[in-house]
């Protein structure tokens, strides 16, 4: 069977990211329906995806390589698009894609832009932009103008688009594989995993918060502050310690604090299953995508919702629209880290309200899957189009 799609994006290809993760799971999802892909990106491991990937990567270690990988990806895609018979060239937001772009659209292929509005929405907020920022915003406009397909994460963004371009534009949101949390831990191994994030004390309860890469939305800060109220509950934090410099200088006063670097998908996975109690998402209050309603559906809280686990989630409009107030979540007061305390302790005080939470997670996390959001997005329909 040839393939039906191509999907190009200049990021490494990770689960451990949902930014570069994204197509990797739409395209498994994809796949798994009988519609056949092939994926192209930056990595240092070959054939990440099933064997869906076939590019002679090189270690990004200088700016060299770096434009060694560039022209790995040229040259692949149009490879692909010239002899595969291809009908789909589907990219994630980059401006350096755009002769892939004109390429696949001078041989007749339909583009579809994976986009995440982040230049254009940051830009409709009163402040300056310098000019990079200008080049980008019209770069992006200009993929917009040339797909033939767009696609967001949230109907919020899509609603951000001019009208002329919403026509054209579905919705994917960024949803959970059931299937990694299958993977199933002895008692040595979960053991073994509570020693490896210092979990010492088994009678302590974990509240749990993970971020990939530099998000300026988050305020992890709070379930660091929150130990000046509890003297029972350890805050494991997952992020880019690099990003979040101020961290580990303000966490030094708290035993209970566990600070880590980014770390495997699979082995957020196995945190979530076997070593958290409850899931926090610390919006920043004052980030301006935080007054944006249902602003992105982020993959973090299908993850918290498929592990089963209740929700602590900040006060803000951005919270995910297919989530329930007392039904999957409690809110807390960005930056007011006493009111995250008396959350949690609201939590693991009434064990029918946590238990109840508990089902409620498991039982929404079969709706809000890939397979799910893709069937409802109606890509499925552009698929079968053949004209």
């Amino acid at each position: 069977m040839n393939p039906t799609l191509l999907f190009v994006q200049a990021e490494k290809l990770s689960y451990n990211s949902a930014a570069q993760s994204r197509f990797l799971y739409i395209s498994k999802e994809l796949q798994n329906i009988g519609y056949k892909s092939i994926v192209i990106g930056k990595s240092l491991k070959k054939d990440i995806n099933n064997k869906m990937v076939s590019l002679p990567f090189v270690k990004e270690k200088s700016l060299f390589s770096r434009i060694i990988q560039d022209i790995q990806i040229y040259l692949y895609s149009f490879k692909y698009i010239l002899f595969s018979n291809i009908r789909f060239v589907y990219v994630r937001r980059t401006n350096i894609l755009i002769p892939i772009i004109i390429f696949a659209k001078l041989c007749g292929k339909k583009v579809i832009y994976d986009f995440h509005g982040y230049r254009l929405i940051n830009s409709t907020f009163p402040r300056k932009i310098n000019s990079s920022q200008r080049v980008d915003r019209y770069l992006e406009l200009q993929l917009l103008k040339v797909s033939d397909y767009v696609i967001t994460v949230s109907e919020t963004l899509k609603s951000q688009l001019p009208p002329k371009y919403q026509k054209k534009t579905l919705v994917i949101e960024n949803s959970v594989d059931l299937g990694i949390f299958k993977n199933q831990l002895g008692i040595k191994q979960i053991k073994f995993l509570k020693e490896k994030y210092g979990i010492k004390d088994e009678n302590k309860k974990v509240v749990f918060f993970v971020v990939g890469g530099s998000r300026s939305e988050y305020y992890p800060e709070d379930l660091i502050e929150m130990q000046r109220y509890v003297d029972n509950i350890y805050s494991l934090i997952v992020c880019n310690l690099t990003a979040y410099r101020n961290l580990k200088k303000i966490s030094a006063k708290y035993d209970d604090v566990l600070l880590y670097d980014n770390i495997p998908n699979q082995e957020v996975i196995s945190i979530l299953k076997y070593v958290a109690d409850i899931c926090i998402i610390p919006y920043d209050k004052d980030s301006p995508n935080s007054h944006i309603k249902n602003y992105c559906c982020c993959r973090k809280s299908s993850e918290y919702l498929a592990s089963g686990k209740p929700i602590i989630i900040s006060e803000v409009e951005r919270i995910p629209v297919y989530l329930k107030e007392k039904e999957n979540y409690i809110t807390y007061k960005s930056k007011d880290p006493q009111d995250l305390a008396d959350k949690i302790n609201l939590l693991l005080e009434n064990k029918n309200l946590y238990e109840q939470m508990c089902r409620n997670n498991s039982e929404l996390a079969q709706k809000v899957t890939w397979g799910e959001s893709i069937k409802k997005s109606g890509i499925l329909n552009i698929l079968d189009k053949r004209i």
